[in-house]
């Protein structure tokens, strides 16, 4: 394990290494206690989250997310303790979901866990700003879930056995013309 502390020469002081393992350590010693809310909202958080979201969400989800679309993922991260805890402790990626796009997985991933703490703590969909980059999210999946659901839907057994009769009626016609 890498050292947690790093010792400024200019100022004298101790502070958190701001990476993956260290953040990942620190709140999950936090995780369960009423401290929690304090960490994720604190100047250590808020400084190196961004760094270990661009590495997560390019080392297991392939995606990079970028401007205003990355500005409402990291609000969300930073308020919700379920989110944090998925992105820092939850990083399998299903290789079976080769035909969802990862990028959804991501954004399914925040939005659920945030969802979860808002039921919990009905106080955190109070911000404008979280209520605008849930939307973004949603509108997100809206576009991005769209081929995959009809995919799904037509693996259902009784609408491919619907198609399949469908199909043979048409192939019936058509002999029957010719």
């Amino acid at each position: 394990m890498r050292e947690l502390f790093e010792f400024n020469t200019e100022n004298g002081q101790y502070s958190l290494v701001v990476n993956e393992e260290t953040c990942r350590l620190v709140f999950n010693s936090l995780k369960y206690t009423e401290h929690i809310f304090r960490f994720i909202r604190s100047k250590y958080l808020t400084e190196s989250i961004g760094h270990i979201f661009d590495d997560i969400s390019f080392r297991i989800y392939s995606h990079r997310v970028f401007h205003g679309d990355r500005d409402d993922r990291l609000l969300l991260i930073r308020n919700s303790p379920t989110v944090l805890d998925n992105l820092l402790n939850k990083q399998e990626m299903d290789p079976n979901f080769a035909q969802l796009n990862r990028a959804v997985v991501l954004d399914l991933l925040i939005l659920n866990g945030y969802m979860q703490d808002v039921a919990k703590f009905p106080v955190l969909s109070k911000e404008n700003e979280s209520i605008f980059a849930m939307q973004n999210i949603q509108n997100t999946l809206h576009k991005e879930l769209s081929p995959f659901l009809s995919l799904v839907q037509h693996l259902d057994p009784e609408i491919q056995e619907k198609s399949r009769e469908k199909l043979e009626q048409q192939i019936e016609k058509k002999s029957r013309k010719s």
